[in-house]
């Protein structure tokens, strides 16, 4: 940690990986962390140990609230990221925490307040940044934020004639939507043509191969699409089989675009936490995105010289390097009817990508992690 900050004596928070540890000396559930991810922490508290915090940044925030006790970290952690974006993160273990009966880090039910406190925290950070919503606990013990008033944007589904199941979708809808269908000879093309003759404040692009699980995802993605500083949003794809096909794109160390969590079953354990986590992303993956449109013109749209993939994946880059950023929402799930997607390593990749295809050149993942990720029990 002091070597960091030799390095980077501008850092307000600094942390580290950090895995469990028996009474009797056994390593366990290794966290390896992404880079700072804002919206995964209102998910989970991934930060949590090691931590360093700058003093005066800590004074500022306020001191450890009794009032959160069982996620007073957690609270703490959400003050001090109101304040400050100057976070970095190691990614080394450089912490065990004592799996103990007392210990959360056995089970929640050692501390069954913790729940409710979690909630607490995240809704408190939620009302200070004026954000209409409330934390509510997903089954598999992940936050899941829940909007308390209907989005008022409208928005505009880009689909390709015949896609049937986003028009569903769209009747089902609690958000004013608009269809546009446009039928060209490029991909790119197409989607462009859509979202300029769009009147919405949010563009959908949605893959005429995707069912939704369940309604409401639209609602869902136009909450967050709508949140200052975030530039795209999309959903997780099943296949049809129930494991998961994509939770987004990752590089991994050896430098090739994967899709998170592909192949890993809903609700289980990773090295790289559980999969139900909203993630900071290059990219939110392939047939699902959601953006507003004024972004999206700024951005220049989608690349036609691109294929479908590469150009979401571009496009996804671009919003990164104009300071805004991914957000997947895994509450948001899609089946892809027929095949399952080639890998995306088979795709030709925006030349755009070339900077991040080195170890550690993905600040949203772990270059300690393995190439596959599978879920494993805790």
């Amino acid at each position: 940690m002091a070597d960091r900050l030799r390095a980077r004596p501008d850092l307000d928070l600094l942390y580290s990986d950090k895995d469990n540890v028996t009474p009797w000396g056994g390593r366990y559930a290794p966290l390896l962390k992404p880079g700072w991810s804002p919206e995964l922490l209102l998910g989970a508290n991934y930060l949590a140990h090691l931590t360093v915090v700058r003093r005066e940044v800590l004074l500022a925030a306020g001191p450890l609230d009794p009032e959160m006790d069982g996620a007073q970290d957690w609270d703490l952690y959400l003050r001090i990221t109101e304040r400050t974006a100057r976070i970095a993160h190691i990614p080394r273990i450089l912490y065990h925490w004592r799996s103990v009966p007392t210990s959360c880090a056995s089970t929640m039910a050692a501390k069954p307040y913790a729940a409710a406190a979690q909630r607490r925290a995240v809704d408190a950070h939620l009302a200070r940044r004026g954000i209409s919503a409330r934390a509510a606990h997903a089954p598999t013990g992940a936050i899941r934020v829940c909007a308390t008033d209907t989005v008022d944007r409208r928005v505009t589904l880009v689909v390709e004639p015949g896609n049937t199941q986003a028009l569903a979708e769209a009747r089902r809808s609690t958000v004013l939507l608009e269809v546009v269908e446009k039928d060209r000879r490029v991909w790119g093309e197409r989607m462009n043509a859509g979202a300029a003759a769009a009147r919405g404040d949010l563009l959908l692009f949605w893959d005429p191969r995707l069912e939704p699980r369940a309604p409401g995802g639209i609602g869902e993605l136009a909450f967050w699409a709508s949140l200052d500083g975030i530039g795209s949003a999309g959903g997780r794809v099943h296949r049809r089989t129930g494991l998961v096909e994509t939770s987004g794109v990752v590089v991994g160390r050896d430098g090739v675009p994967r899709e998170l969590f592909a192949g890993a079953s809903p609700g289980r354990w990773t090295p790289f936490g559980a999969l139900d986590w909203y993630r900071n992303l290059l990219g939110v993956g392939d047939g699902c995105l959601m953006t507003r449109r004024a972004v999206f013109r700024e951005l220049g749209g989608f690349d036609p010289a691109l294929s479908p993939r590469a150009a979401l994946l571009d496009y996804g880059l671009r919003v990164h390097e104009a300071g805004l950023r991914n957000v997947h929402v895994p509450f948001v799930e899609l089946t892809r009817s027929g095949e399952p997607a080639p890998p995306l390593a088979g795709v030709s990749l925006p030349p755009r990508l070339a900077p991040y295809l080195v170890a550690g050149g993905d600040p949203f993942f772990n270059p300690q992690l393995p190439l596959e990720i599978r879920p494993a029990r805790r």
